[in-house]
């Protein structure tokens, strides 16, 4: 991977030249199984993520529309863009990194029927966004997938959402329960 993480951000800016130290988030939960899942992916796509607090009457759609083509250079294939929505802007970012590992399976939702309106959202913008938007690097509209995640939770004044964007490097992930 590049190595584009840098040491003391605010004064001299030096790359540490090995991506380090890590980003690590923990999430507790009920039960006795530990799901470890590692996202090879830095300062490239990090560099593409936006942020926006969204007035009530403001569309997701329309913002990430017109949001993913100021994101810099095109994506190579496959690629995956993580839309958050809802909650405070921490939440947002994390819902935006957590809807990159789901499975690029756009093509199985289209068949199948959308069942709730996040999925509906993710097939409007996977579909708009097929036309709209400069794909490098030969891609396809195979070679990408929407993923979104909603925390259910908002201010009744305004709307977090955050877009995250990843070259994908497929996410290694295992279990551990208490039985080892």
């Amino acid at each position: 991977m590049r190595a584009s993480v840098l040491a003391d951000p605010a004064f001299s800016r030096r790359n540490t030249k090995d991506n380090t130290p890590a980003v690590v988030n923990i999430e507790i939960v009920k039960g006795d199984t530990v799901d470890v899942i590692v996202a090879a992916k830095g300062g490239g796509s990090e560099a593409k993520s936006k942020f926006a607090m969204l007035n009530p009457s403001d569309s997701v759609a329309d913002w990430v529309l017109k949001t993913v083509p100021t994101m810099g250079a095109g994506w190579c294939p496959p690629g995956m863009l993580g839309i958050g929505i809802g909650g405070t802007a921490e939440k947002a970012m994390l819902l935006a990194k957590a809807a990159l590992m789901e499975p690029i399976d756009m093509q199985e939702l289209i068949a199948r029927r959308p069942q709730n309106k996040i999925e509906e959202l993710r097939i409007d913008l996977y579909r708009k966004g097929e036309c709209a938007w400069d794909w490098s690097a030969g891609a396809r509209r195979a070679d990408y997938s929407v993923g979104c995640q909603d925390s259910g939770l908002s201010d009744p004044c305004r709307e977090s959402a955050c877009g995250d964007d990843s070259k994908l490097c497929r996410y290694p992930s295992c279990s551990f329960s208490s039985g080892w």
